[in-house]
């Protein structure tokens, strides 16, 4: 995924000073930039624990939140910093990227950053 968080700092960042909004799918952790430039691109970081279930499981539901941002990732000021980490029932077999989508468009509006929908 492009414009990914991959040091531990910036994930330690993102959870101490972002904006956080739990869902039934996902825990959504929000850093809206300070003073970016407008060539800044979206970070985000998918994170999905042990609790969620086996690799298999953690592997489809990292999947499932991915493809659910990729439609909102444009609507993001530039220089926004997001983690998203999966809850126990976005591995579930019967969970779309659809549904996942809209609780993520109500979290991050529970936080104060209108997201549109990029259909």
């Amino acid at each position: 995924m492009r414009g990914s968080l991959k040091k531990k700092s910036d994930f330690r960042e993102v959870y101490d000073r972002g904006l956080k909004s739990v869902g039934r799918h996902v825990v959504a952790f929000a850093l809206l930039p300070e003073d970016a430039q407008a060539d800044d691109e979206v970070l985000v970081g998918v994170v999905a624990s042990r609790k969620v279930g086996n690799a298999v499981r953690r592997a489809r539901a990292k999947r499932v939140l991915r493809a659910a941002f990729q439609e909102l990732r444009s609507s993001f000021p530039p220089g926004t910093r997001l983690i998203l980490v999966a809850r126990h029932a976005a591995a579930d077999a019967s969970v779309r990227s659809p549904r996942v989508r809209d609780e993520m468009i109500e979290l991050f509006r529970r936080q104060g950053i209108d997201v549109k929908e990029t259909r």
